[in-house]
């Protein structure tokens, strides 16, 4: 794969580059095109979000968490990018979220679901997709220690499948390459872009340990707040009723340390913590409006409901509109490109 002409680009899978030249054969060589591909995932996560959250939980918590997750300034803002970072961050929810619902059901063939997203998301943007796996066997390590589980001989089918459906999808790719380009392939596309990138602070890319908690601020605003109440609520009901609140820890946690043990740090990279925190922040508010319409009878009907909805909704989008310069920044080039242009 060529970024530069002649050039080799060892830096990312080529899936969404492939998605990108679709759509670009469809509506043209156009910036829209490009972004298009990560817009159309950034919204099939919310939608996503949205289904699982009323699964999950209830209708209410999925409408929260969707919306906490929309009004996310940089997911939002990288939704409209074309970057491989919310396509990545579908394909890995999607991985997790199918593994939750398929878990504890018959049959292995489901389980090639939960691996072939994860495989999609290899394809998208290399060793990052591979994050489904530690969480999965987090949670079932989890399950076995607590005893909500016992290892036994079948799971290994399940497993197997799941593997599977990761490998028909990420290895032909990558078996290719390497047969094509040798260690060298190897080199780059696992030493420098993945090793060298973990361990050192490569291209001026070093943040201190705990950066991405100032990133989170910045990128949730009000939601912020909300994750730091939710987040105690949601250890106590893990520790009380296990379920949903230790899968949706676990992978928080795990993704906030995956990323922020490496050295070489950047704001995107942290893009699939931010459905979990959603389903968090989602489930906490809902749980609240519930606990107070429980506590003051008169306070039980629809019209509170709807009320409080109405001023989170409300309030949230005028704090978002005043802050709209995150996600919709001034085109500083624009004029530059279009002289550009009449030039040629």
């Amino acid at each position: 794969m060529e970024w530069k002409p002649m050039a080799v680009w060892f830096e990312k899978p080529p899936l969404y580059i492939w998605m990108m030249s679709l759509f670009m054969k469809s509506i043209g060589t156009t910036p829209l095109a490009a972004r298009f591909p990560s817009a159309i995932m950034g919204l099939m996560t919310v939608m996503m979000v949205y289904f699982a959250g009323k699964k999950m939980f209830n209708k209410t918590a999925g409408f929260l968490s969707a919306f906490v997750l929309l009004t996310t300034t940089q997911f939002l803002y990288y939704s409209r990018a074309a970057m491989t970072d919310v396509t990545t961050t579908f394909f890995v929810t999607a991985s997790l979220l199918s593994y939750l619902f398929v878990r504890g059901k018959r049959g292995n063939l489901i389980w090639l679901v939960p691996g072939v997203f994860a495989g999609f998301a290899v394809m998208t943007k290399g060793v990052v997709g591979l994050l489904p796996f530690p969480i999965i066997f987090l949670c079932e390590i989890y399950l076995l220690v607590t005893r909500q589980s016992r290892f036994s001989p079948r799971f290994i089918g399940p497993l197997s499948f799941m593997l599977l459906g990761w490998a028909v999808v990420a290895l032909p790719w990558h078996i290719y390459m390497y047969r094509l380009l040798g260690s060298e392939f190897l080199r780059q596309y696992i030493g420098y872009h993945v090793w060298d990138r973990a361990v050192t602070a490569i291209e001026d890319k070093g943040r201190p340990f705990w950066w991405y908690l100032i990133v989170l601020k910045v990128s949730m605003r009000i939601w912020f707040v909300a994750l730091l109440a939710a987040l105690p609520v949601a250890v106590y009901k893990a520790t009380q009723r296990g379920g949903v609140y230790v899968f949706l820890l676990i992978w928080a946690l795990f993704v906030f340390l995956f990323f922020s043990i490496a050295k070489s740090k950047l704001v995107w990279y942290v893009m699939p913590l931010y459905p979990a925190l959603a389903f968090l922040v989602g489930a906490f508010i809902d749980s609240l409006i519930r606990f107070v319409m429980r506590r003051f009878r008169k306070l039980d009907n629809f019209v509170f409901k709807a009320a409080v909805l109405f001023i989170i909704f409300a309030g949230s989008l005028i704090y978002f509109y005043f802050n709209r310069q995150l996600v919709y920044t001034s085109d500083l080039t624009g004029g530059r490109g279009r002289a550009s242009e009449i030039k040629r």
